[in-house]
């Protein structure tokens, strides 16, 4: 039988792992675009096709 404390860890590694797995997908995909491609990839995901309001 798992203690509240047990679960509340057990949901943390997994929450951890996610991240993990995300981060490293990530930095794959910006290795395979290279530094110009990746900040292509930022610039357009943050700042193209917005109004100075947004």
């Amino acid at each position: 039988m798992h203690t509240y404390l047990q679960k509340k860890i057990e949901n943390i590694k997994t929450t951890l792992g996610e991240m993990s797995g995300g981060y490293h997908r990530m930095v794959t995909a910006m290795a395979d675009l290279g530094v110009s491609g990746t900040m292509k990839a930022i610039w357009d995901d943050l700042l193209a096709h917005r109004s100075v309001a947004q």
